[in-house]
């Protein structure tokens, strides 16, 4: 469990505890004795409660399911070419079914190209451009494109297609 936990920024799904052997009543117990905290419906937070910006990016993420990745803004702070903005509902695209998830936004995206970064399912950085080019001013999207080529993430692994 612990090693999942560390991959996963301090998090996990029901089905992976499941998965690695705890029974419902394990899973209630740890919850009880606050080894597990809940984040979101079957996402549950390992040790402590409270989660690293990284790790409320990748309990959206599991609780969106096994097609969600982070998009627009959320993509944005995670690819560090937009300031982090705590409090603001964390993006989430999902490849499929729609859900509607308290405190996220979820969209269904057909055509995305998916990377991880830190572990994390994300939108590639062309993804995330294309979903901040119709949101943003263009002075703030300039200023998005100037990090991430200051930060060198403008490649030729990068540029494929969306």
């Amino acid at each position: 469990l612990e090693a999942l936990a560390r991959r996963q920024h301090q998090v996990v799904t029901r089905e992976q505890l499941l998965a690695l052997g705890f029974s419902a009543h394990a899973i209630a117990h740890q919850l009880k004795t606050g080894r597990l905290h809940a984040v979101h419906r079957g996402v549950y937070a390992v040790g402590r409660r409270e989660l690293s910006r990284r790790g409320e990016f990748m309990a959206a993420v599991l609780r969106c399911g096994p097609t969600a990745a982070l998009m627009g803004d959320s993509a944005a702070m995670l690819w560090r070419i937009r300031p982090d903005r705590p409090g603001r509902p964390i993006e989430v695209s999902v490849g499929r079914c729609d859900r509607r998830v308290p405190g996220l936004v979820v969209r269904r995206q057909r055509y995305r190209r998916t990377v991880r970064r830190y572990g994390i399912p994300v939108t590639s950085l062309v993804c995330t451009f294309v979903d901040l080019t119709v949101r943003l001013p263009e002075d703030e999207l300039e200023a998005a494109v100037s990090a991430a080529d200051i930060s060198g993430l403008i490649d030729a692994s990068n540029a494929g297609p969306g």
